[in-house]
């Protein structure tokens, strides 16, 4: 649960991406690319470029009549649930730092 880069200043209304893309632009910031075969999970709102893993669009997880989630049935299907699992804790520690 800790932070890598933190880029404070912009205005609320800039897109994530916007100050993501201009992170990766500006060699100055000292932004820590991710090297070798290893990943940063980015969400569905960047592109899946090398070095950062974002989930395949348009698969969802079907839904039992029960509304409890069926198990992962395909590549993309299973990708997609392990990169939410994983997300899952991304999202949990922006939680707990914006608690303190």
């Amino acid at each position: 649960m800790c932070f890598t880069f933190a880029w404070a200043g912009w205005e609320g209304v800039a897109h994530d991406f916007r100050i993501f893309s201009e992170a990766l632009r500006r060699e100055e910031l000292g932004f820590p690319h991710p090297t070798g075969n290893k990943y940063y999970l980015v969400d569905v709102g960047y592109p899946h470029t090398w070095g950062y893993m974002s989930p395949y669009k348009g698969e969802n997880f079907r839904r039992a009549r029960t509304r409890q989630l069926c198990a992962p049935t395909g590549k993309k299907e299973k990708f997609n649930y392990l990169h939410s699992s994983c997300r899952n804790i991304v999202e949990r520690t922006f939680g707990v730092w914006k608690a303190r």
